[in-house]
């Protein structure tokens, strides 16, 4: 791994993507990072890594998450997921790659896990 640049003016944010495939729409929580008033997914909605451009730039928010009522019913639903357990990893500095893996191998039960932490609100 070689580090390129470090940002030192950027926050972790964590947002509910909704992705469009074709006939399913899916909402994911995915990491992202806001720098310079831009919010930009490191990952795709399924996990894997994918770079900090400013074309993947989220350029409209629904809704935010600024106080800590909010951001703790978020988190519990976050971590009650395979998504969460990878977040968790993350933050105990486990390796990333093999996390990433671990989503892919077991993307379909993720999916089905998160759908009913969530309500039912993907279609699979």
């Amino acid at each position: 791994m070689i580090v390129l640049k470090v940002l030192d003016d950027a926050e972790l944010v964590l947002a509910d993507l909704e992705v469009n495939l074709g006939k399913q729409i899916r909402h994911a929580v995915t990491l992202c990072v806001r720098q310079n008033g831009n919010i930009t997914p490191l990952n795709t909605p399924d996990g894997r890594p994918i770079q900090m451009r400013e074309e993947n730039t989220i350029q409209t928010i629904e809704e935010t998450f600024d106080d800590d009522e909010s951001n703790e019913k978020l988190m519990e639903k976050v971590y009650e997921t395979e998504l969460g357990d990878a977040f968790e990893k993350v933050e105990n500095g486990v390796g990333i790659g093999e996390t990433n893996n671990k989503l892919e191998d077991d993307e379909e039960d993720c999916w089905k896990e998160y759908d009913e932490v969530n309500g039912g609100i993907n279609e699979n």
